[in-house]
């Protein structure tokens, strides 16, 4: 669903009002569990597959990667603590009052889905695009980093003198060799010197 709508924040903020009722009928209401429970799978399906394709849009391609490690350990960390805390919620208080602390947390993470909405409206949107939005916008991005790397030949490309030289066996085999510390017969001294150093 969101592949196909895009509007990343908008599933992010509905999949975590989904998430507030399913709390909210297990706390105050006598409906059987298994409705707010199966809401709330939805939901957290829901956010997770609006809220992690956004790190993409926001962080430099080459940084992604650590990107996603550190929300996955910054998510571990929080399911660890939150354990902990709702052991001892329900240990000392009951269920309703954990229900309710659960309650409390998703007003403070739709609260902060809605100022995210806010900066990015700002910002021009980019996170809330729709699927058509976001191709244009790709699209665009793409031509213009592919004029300025024209535009700029030191930017977009090597100079000649950094590309690197195709080399026959026997130069691989003789750089190698040198590199590791095995003496060189009397002949490959002068292929040593035509190769380009690393």
């Amino acid at each position: 669903m969101v592949d196909r709508t895009g509007m990343n924040l908008f599933w992010v903020g509905v999949s975590i009002l989904g998430t507030l009722v399913s709390h909210a009928v297990m706390a105050f209401t006598w409906i059987n569990p298994m409705v707010p429970v199966v809401l709330m799978g939805i939901m957290y399906s829901l956010l997770a597959c609006a809220l992690w394709p956004m790190v993409a849009v926001v962080v430099p391609e080459h940084q992604v990667g650590t990107a996603y490690g550190i929300m996955q350990a910054v998510q571990n960390l929080g399911l660890a603590i939150i354990s902990m805390v709702a052991g001892t919620i329900t240990d000392q208080k009951g269920y309703l009052v954990l229900e309710v602390f659960f309650c409390v947390w998703l007003c403070a993470a739709f609260f902060c889905c809605v100022i995210l909405y806010m900066v990015d409206s700002a910002q021009g949107g980019h996170l809330n695009f729709t699927t058509k939005e976001r191709i244009a916008w790709e699209a665009a991005n793409d031509r213009k980093s592919m004029d300025d790397s024209l535009d700029s030949p030191g930017k977009g490309f090597m100079p000649e003198s950094n590309r690197i030289v195709p080399q026959s066996a026997r130069q691989l085999r003789t750089r190698f060799l040198c590199r590791v510390g095995v003496p060189l017969e009397h002949g490959m001294h002068r292929e040593i010197s035509s190769l380009h150093t690393f």
